[in-house]
């Protein structure tokens, strides 16, 4: 950013330029790429492949049509075996990402060091339950405070 000031003191024609603040993304390229950038985060998927040699275990996942290279433990790994091509599950870790030139971002690398199962029950069938539990009763009338006394139960 240039301040633009006319004043005693200044050049000849009147004008002083002095630069105030340098943003320095301003002078990157349209098209640059960006990172690499670490964030703790989550990935869900179809566990596709598990392998490894060492103490460093590759796991592959599958979300939708995109297939992600973790790595995680042993502990880890012989735990997310048993989910191979099966439910899908919910990994949480540390992921390297980057931001191609084109803008979309492309993760390099992720480290698990959680999971969890996911329900892979359809939509349609969790929406069939809950109505059959919401349903008002003979009487016509819904107490509030019995029908969360319920639904606290079933957990």
């Amino acid at each position: 950013m240039r301040l633009r000031e006319k004043g005693a003191g200044m050049s000849g024609d009147g004008t002083y330029e002095a630069k105030v603040v340098e943003f320095a993304c301003r002078n990157r390229p349209a098209g640059s790429s960006v990172g690499p950038i670490v964030q703790a985060g989550t990935l869900d998927g179809e566990v596709i492949q598990v392998g490894g040699r060492d103490e460093t275990i590759n796991i592959h996942m599958k979300s939708g049509d995109d297939v992600h290279r973790c790595i995680t433990t042993k502990t880890i790994a012989r735990q997310l075996a048993q989910h191979l091509f099966g439910a899908p599950v919910r990994v949480r870790g540390m992921g390297t990402w980057f931001r191609a030139e084109s803008g979309g971002w492309k993760l390099h690398r992720f480290d698990i060091e959680s999971f969890q199962t996911l329900d892979d029950t359809p939509l349609s069938k969790i929406f069939e339950g809950l109505r059959a539990r919401l349903a008002p009763p003979e009487s016509g009338r819904i107490n509030p405070a019995e029908m969360m006394r319920q639904l606290r139960e079933e957990r």
